[in-house]
């Protein structure tokens, strides 16, 4: 049975010191008639998000046996990336939390820095830049610090889509890492014809499925329709009892998850908003209805 999938991409802004709040999930156009709980990518995106409140470790982390860099940032940049912050009620404290463990945790691989390095500058975005982007907030020093030390340490022999992943997101401008618009369609187009698993079982996996969903969305027409068409039901089906989603090794399923739930909220966000923006304006995409078999 086809279900309608209206792709909402746009952002409320909220009103000062309110909660950021995103139109397709959270706002006053979206919430009754669209993404319901008889929803299934929106159910995916509930369900996942209410089992990072359940499992998150005392000290604010994600992850277990010292396996908890990846999982925490991850699923900090997807909690921020639905438009949640440190002034939610629900998941407020999870951020505030996270980042806090973030801010000390010590990154040990390139994935690790990356990930980390994408955390920290989106909480930046949602706390300091997000009302208005001509008003540069005084971000606190030793959070630039972070980002950079973490992009200052990558290897020269770090993989291409974790690199990739890297420019593709949205730095602080004192980084200086900013791509311009060539240079991110260049890379984009990378993976708007490439294939990914239609049953990703490694992280690398869900990497790779959040690449070739952020370029066909950026490109939009038949070539997002046609992805969507595969790559949502996919996710939904994914997504196992306990909340997150199939992974292996086992200790990578809360980052899976994560990585899962920023590509589902591709509906839902402007791209430049946590994305180094690809084209001039972002392309304005209202109650577009995608059938989904």
């Amino acid at each position: 049975m086809a279900l309608a999938l209206t792709a909402l991409a746009g952002c409320a802004r909220a009103e000062s010191n309110a909660p950021v709040t995103i139109t397709g999930i959270y706002g006053s156009r979206s919430s009754a008639s669209h993404y319901g709980k008889g929803d299934p990518v929106h159910a995916v995106i509930t369900n996942a998000s209410q089992k990072f409140i359940e499992i998150q470790n005392p000290n604010g982390s994600w992850g277990t046996n010292g396996n908890g860099q990846l999982p925490t940032a991850f699923c900090l940049i997807s909690l921020l990336r639905q438009g949640e912050s440190r002034q939610s009620e629900k998941f407020g404290k999870a951020i505030i939390a996270s980042h806090a463990w973030l801010m000390e945790s010590h990154p040990a691989t390139d994935s690790e820095r990356i990930a980390t390095a994408i955390a920290l500058s989106d909480y930046i975005t949602v706390h300091y830049r997000w009302h208005d982007p001509d008003e540069r907030a005084e971000v606190p020093a030793a959070q630039i610090q972070k980002i950079r030390d973490c992009v200052n340490a990558i290897s020269p022999h770090c993989g291409k889509m974790w690199r990739d992943l890297l420019d593709l997101s949205h730095l602080p401008a004192e980084i200086g890492r900013r791509m311009d618009g060539d240079m991110i369609r260049a890379t984009l187009d990378n993976y708007l014809d490439r294939e990914s698993d239609n049953s990703p079982s490694t992280l690398d996996d869900y990497l790779l499925l959040h690449h070739c969903s952020s370029a066909r969305f950026h490109r939009g027409g038949k070539k997002w329709s046609d992805w969507n068409r595969q790559f949502a039901p996919m996710l939904v089906n994914r997504q196992e009892a306990d909340g997150l989603l199939t992974c292996a090794p086992v200790e990578d399923r809360i980052s899976a998850t994560g990585l899962s739930v920023m590509s589902l909220t591709i509906y839902y966000i402007w791209a430049d908003r946590f994305s180094a923006r690809a084209w001039p304006k972002p392309v304005k995409r209202e109650h577009q209805d995608i059938e989904i078999l």
